[in-house]
């Protein structure tokens, strides 16, 4: 199996490990999971394990998949998701910048203690960006 899916041991939320890179088709496969998971054990935090899942995708792959395969609907009982990366993983970037641009709440980690404080914090801060805020992002992403 290319990723495997629980509830936390303290039962506030789900973690999804992904255990192989990571794709357009391989994504979809996994939502369908977590929303079923969702339903059955009435979760709306996630906690996505990306260490060895670096993204295949290309700019382009990520952008159809935020903006045409996904059922946005569907995902709306999703509440928050922290994604956990290797240190030096910039390849699932591009994905946490176009789900800000539609209002999820996912952020990308490299530090597991941070991921999950922020996942379980009561409140959801809402993100306040620069004026500038699109602009820097898309700079950050061609270096």
């Amino acid at each position: 199996m290319d990723y495997e899916l629980k509830m936390a041991d303290n039962g506030k939320f789900g973690i999804l490990t992904v255990k192989n890179e990571v794709t357009n088709n391989l994504v979809i496969r996994f939502t369908r999971d977590v929303l079923k998971f969702t339903q059955a054990n009435n979760v709306s935090l996630f906690f996505y394990d990306y260490r060895r899942a670096p993204s295949a995708q290309t700019y382009a792959d990520q952008y159809e998949l935020i903006y045409h395969r996904l059922n946005s609907d569907q995902l709306d009982s999703i509440q928050k998701i922290a994604i956990l990366v290797s240190p030096k993983d910039r390849s699932h970037d591009f994905i946490e910048f176009l789900c800000a641009g539609l209002g999820r709440n996912i952020l990308i980690f490299n530090d597991l203690t941070a991921a999950k404080d922020w996942l379980i914090e009561k409140q959801i801060p809402a993100k306040r960006h620069s004026k500038n805020y699109i602009a820097e992002q898309f700079v950050m992403l061609l270096n």
